[in-house]
């Protein structure tokens, strides 16, 4: 897994239940029963919140835009565009 700054992945943490835990088949089955389920559950709610953190997130970079000088406004765009494209990184499809 490394030294990253994100969360490991779905497949990882199943990976990491089975070895550390030393899963019997049967438990293993179980658990990725349950953790494919939850995982289902929370996309779900992310699927029906994401509008609202995304007019919040909106709401609060356009307060922050209309501070700015006419210099700044590019580089904020610039930054803005290179935060929202680290976050697609890391968040992925969900």
């Amino acid at each position: 897994m490394g030294n990253r700054a994100y969360p490991p992945t779905h497949t990882e943490v199943l990976q990491q239940l089975h070895t550390q835990l030393g899963l019997t088949a049967d438990q293993g089955n179980q658990v990725d029963t349950i953790v494919e389920e939850t995982h289902q559950k929370l996309h779900n709610l992310w699927l029906e919140e994401k509008p609202q953190y995304d007019a919040l997130r909106a709401d609060g970079r356009k307060r922050i835009r209309a501070l700015l000088t006419p210099d700044q406004q590019p580089k904020y765009d610039d930054f803005v565009k290179h935060l929202d494209e680290q976050r697609a990184k890391v968040d992925g499809p969900r």
